[in-house]
Order: C-alpha cells, then sequence, then structure tokens
C-alpha cells in the first residue's frame, strides 16, 4: 500500500510541476550567489563568450630574450617526451604554450574547480618577441562546462601540435583538469609537457629557501612582484566574488596570473641558456654546480645524446672544488678508475672529514670504510686503517645496521696489525 501511494505521489509531482525550458541566455546562478554574476561589470578587455564565462587577451608588456628555436639539452633539466624534440632536433618556440591554473582549493581534490585558466604563446611584431595571454574566468559553477570547452578549444587551435610549458603542472594543473574534464564529460588533452619545476630544483634547491615560483622569480630571474596578491589567496577571492560580488581582489588574481605566465617564460629561456653553457653558467653562480653535475652525470649514463662528456666532467671537478661532498665522491671514483689514486684519496678524504650536515653520513662512512681499506692494503698502515673505522662507526652510530659489518672490520684490521707485529 505505501509503494502505490508513493509511486502515485511521485507520478502527481511529475504532472504538476512545470518543466523549467532551457535557455542558453540566463543561466541559474549558485545558490552561494545573490546576484547575477553574468550582469557584473568588469575591466574594459573582457569579452563575454558565454554568460557565465569572461575572456581577454593580453600582449605582455615585459620583453621575452628567446630564441626561435630551444635546444634539446634543455630536455636535461626538465623531463620531457620526445614528442617535443622528435630525434633530437630543436623544439620550435611557436609550439610553446605556457599554461597556468588558478582553483578553489590547493590540495586537487574532488570538489576543486579550476575558475581561471591562462595560457601563453609567444608572438614577434616586426621581429620582437613578446608574449601574448589569453585568460578565461568563470563566473559561477553552472558555467563550468561552457568554460572547459573554451580551455580545450585553445589546446588545439593552433596548427603546430603544442607543447605545454607549466610550473608543477604535471602535478597539479593537468591532473585537476582532467578531472574536471571526466566530471563534465569531455576528453582529457594528453600533449607533451615541459615542467619546469623540476628543472628548478635541480638548479637551485641548495641556493634558494625554496622552489616555489615566486621564490625563483626573486632569488633568480631579480624580479620583484611588490604588492602581487599570492596565488594562496586566490580560493577566497573566488568565493567573494560569488557571495558580494568583490571583483577588486578577482583581478588582482587575473593580474597575478598574468605575472606567473609572464615568470615562466623569463625562467624557461634562462634554463635554456643554462642548458647550452652549463659550464659558465655554474662558474658565474647562475645555478648550483652540484645539481649540474650530478644531473649531467647522470644523463651520460643514460645514454643521453644531448649530454658533453667534457661538460660534465668539468662540471664535476668544479663542484667538487666548490666543496660539494657528493661530486667529490663521484670524481673521487672517476680518478680512481683512471689509476689517479693520489688525488682520489685526497678527495675521499674531504668526503669522509666533511662536517656533519654538509654530507650525507652514508657518504662519509663510505669515505671512511674506502679510506681504511686503501691504508690497510697499499700501506699496509693498520692503525690508520682502525682509525677509519672508527670514525665510521662514530659517524654511523652503535645502532645502526652497519655498526656490525665495522666492528668486523675494526678486529680484523686489528689482528692483522697484531700479526704484523
Amino acid at each position: 500500500m505505501a509503494k502505490s501511494n508513493l509511486a502515485a505521489r511521485l507520478a502527481r509531482i511529475r504532472t504538476e510541476t512545470p518543466r523549467a525550458e532551457r535557455s542558453d541566455a540566463v543561466v541559474r546562478p549558485s545558490s552561494l550567489v545573490s546576484f547575477a554574476p553574468s550582469a557584473m561589470d568588469f575591466s574594459a578587455g573582457w569579452a563575454a563568450p558565454s554568460p557565465l564565462v569572461r575572456s581577454r587577451v593580453v600582449p605582455s608588456s615585459r620583453p621575452i630574450p628567446g630564441a626561435p628555436f630551444l635546444s634539446p639539452a634543455l630536455g636535461l633539466l626538465c623531463p620531457l617526451s620526445a614528442d617535443a624534440f622528435p630525434e633530437g632536433s630543436p623544439l620550435d618556440s611557436r609550439r610553446l604554450l605556457f599554461f597556468d591554473l588558478e582553483t578553489t582549493g590547493l590540495s586537487g581534490g574532488a570538489g576543486t574547480v579550476a575558475f581561471l585558466a591562462a595560457f601563453g604563446r609567444i608572438r614577434s611584431d616586426s621581429g620582437t618577441p613578446f608574449l601574448e595571454i589569453t585568460q578565461h574566468l568563470l563566473l559561477d559553477y553552472p558555467g563550468e562546462g561552457e568554460f572547459i570547452d573554451l580551455v580545450l578549444s585553445v589546446f588545439a587551435a593552433d596548427p603546430l601540435p603544442p607543447v605545454l610549458v607549466s610550473y608543477n603542472g604535471k602535478s597539479f594543473d593537468t591532473q585537476l583538469l582532467r578531472s574536471r574534464c571526466l566530471m563534465n564529460g569531455r576528453k582529457p588533452p594528453a600533449l607533451p609537457h615541459l615542467d619546469l619545476v623540476h628543472g628548478s630544483r635541480r638548479l637551485w634547491t641548495r641556493m634558494l629557501p625554496s622552489c616555489s615560483l615566486a621564490e625563483v622569480e626573486r632569488g633568480i630571474l631579480g624580479i620583484d612582484r611588490g604588492q602581487d596578491l599570492g596565488g594562496a589567496e586566490a580560493p577566497d577571492a573566488w568565493f567573494d566574488f560569488l557571495k558580494h560580488g568583490e571583483t577588486g581582489r578577482l583581478i588582482a588574481i587575473c593580474e597575478h596570473n598574468l605575472r606567473d605566465l609572464e615568470g615562466l617564460a623569463t625562467l624557461l629561456f634562462r634554463m635554456e641558456s643554462i642548458a647550452g653553457d652549463p659550464l659558465r653558467a655554474a662558474a658565474a653562480g647562475e645555478a648550483d654546480a652540484e645539481g649540474l653535475a650530478l644531473r649531467w652525470i647522470a644523463a651520460l649514463r643514460a645514454g643521453r645524446a644531448e649530454a658533453d662528456g667534457t661538460a660534465a666532467r668539468n662540471l664535476l671537478e668544479l663542484a667538487a672544488e666548490g666543496g660539494s661532498p657528493r661530486c667529490a665522491w663521484a670524481l673521487a671514483l672517476t680518478l680512481a678508475r683512471e689509476g689517479n689514486a693520489e688525488r682520489a684519496a685526497e678527495l675521499v678524504r674531504t668526503v669522509a672529514e666533511a662536517k656533519e650536515g654538509t654530507a650525507a653520513a652514508g657518504l662519509r662512512v663510505a669515505a671512511c670504510r674506502r679510506l681504511a681499506r686503501d691504508a690497510a692494503r697499499r700501506s699496509r698502515d693498520y692503525e690508520a686503517a682502525c682509525g677509519w673505522i672508527a670514525r665510521a662507526l662514530a659517524i654511523a652510530g652503535e645502532g645502526s645496521p652497519l655498526a656490525d659489518g665495522l666492528r668486523r672490520a675494526a678486529l680484523l684490521y686489528g689482528r692483522n696489525g697484531k700479526t704484523r707485529e
């Protein structure tokens, strides 16, 4: 009985409640909004491609120190698929598509929505390159479908297949875009991607307090944004707009977003310059010699054609002379293989005697063990060997997994010393 009554009630509701007619001109705002976002007055330059999306194209006034083609060596700093550098050929800068999102949250959770998308392309006016930036701004949740369609249209706008350039976009921006595409029934784009955050960490982790884009701009590029509204304030700025119609902070976030893309373009070409001549960059203090040396050595071992062996060796020596224990250790092993035992031993000793905090404990222990072995084998100096083992044990600690092996080595060297006496 209850079941039939419920069915009857639902049928009556369906027949008595008129269905809302669809209109492409009128979109119902979200429950948060006490006004119509589509009626809000934005500053000049914004167009309305749909009721709840605003768009603008802005030519950047900042000069772009770019080249028409980018060296494949850039791929040594920033991992990039072979689609961008086919067969090791240079990358046409016209394919670059700088990309950044502003979102309603910084965690990328299921409820996070992108409300501002910015794209930058390199254009030239009378031969002078500049960055042309396109921004799409979502005014309210119901317009997300049209917003995503506009974003996806940018990826397909140029005849040349684009290469995305972002800062932490592989981990955040593209993942969020993919999620929102799927939620709205759209096919996510799949494009080659150059994420500059990886190169920044390799080049400047030891030189900067952090590798945020703002910190890299300030410390490496010499760009001071002044009173720029930070990206962390983006969610509050958009929600203030939804609740109260406050456009001031939202426009400030749009300006912040423009500055992000300008900084991204400047950073890319700085990285390309460093990749083209890493030894000059390291010697001039533009990049961390250790980071460059270890990256070039790793690329050589991986058989990367872009990595020059001479440059890798010179970077390793420069970093070792500059006090890098990791590079001193790597150079020592190379010299030992080449037969230069004396110079190798000097470098190993600098690693073993490095102060705590300047080198990993495991590396210092390995250096002490190597010195102990050499003292025992080459000069039969078992007392010195025991001394190096004692130093290694002090570094590792009594509770270390290495402790038992070190104690056995000390006993062995001690017995050999007594036998020799």
